[in-house]
């Protein structure tokens, strides 16, 4: 996908946590609770240095798989083509800032933080403006990430066992 340094890395950051990046994602919700597909499903975003990649995992069984995959489809068609509601979005930023803020406990966790930053050649701001770019996506900025970096074309389904 990207570096942390990209211009779309928080509007896709926070399109990730609503798709499935925490545990009321929408995945976790549609395939995990309503579905009672799965025990757990998520997605995530790594970035690197100089990349990043995009990905969605879960396990569940054979005859729940091209369900699974049918519903993964759904879920990201839906965040392509509908405004995420402002209390939605409103959760997720809190719950991010909040996570956020949790990881910077101790002077050790700043300063691998800060490491990052120089390792990474990031913005020499990124600790300190996280949570105002974190706040700063709007429901179009979601379907915009979506719909640029999720499309069906672009995206490679891998499945270990049956189908």
């Amino acid at each position: 996908l990207f570096t942390r340094s990209h211009p779309d890395f928080f509007r896709m950051l926070v399109t990730n946590e609503i798709l499935g990046g925490y545990f009321g994602s929408r995945l976790m919700k549609n395939i995990r609770e309503e579905k009672g597909f799965t025990y757990g499903i998520s997605s995530n975003m790594p970035s690197f240095r100089r990349d990043g990649y995009f990905l969605i995992g879960t396990d569940v069984n054979k005859e729940n798989t091209q369900q699974t995959l049918d519903e993964i489809r759904k879920e990201i068609n839906i965040l392509q083509t509908e405004p995420v509601s402002a209390d939605e979005l409103e959760t997720v930023q809190n719950y991010m800032a909040g996570e956020f803020v949790g990881s910077l406990n101790t002077p050790f966790e700043i300063a691998d933080r800060y490491k990052v930053i120089l390792l990474d050649d990031m913005p020499a701001d990124f600790l300190t403006t996280y949570i105002q770019n974190v706040r700063a996506v709007s429901p179009t900025d979601i379907m915009e990430m979506a719909t640029r970096y999720l499309a069906s074309d672009s995206l490679r389904e891998v499945v270990v066992g049956g189908k």
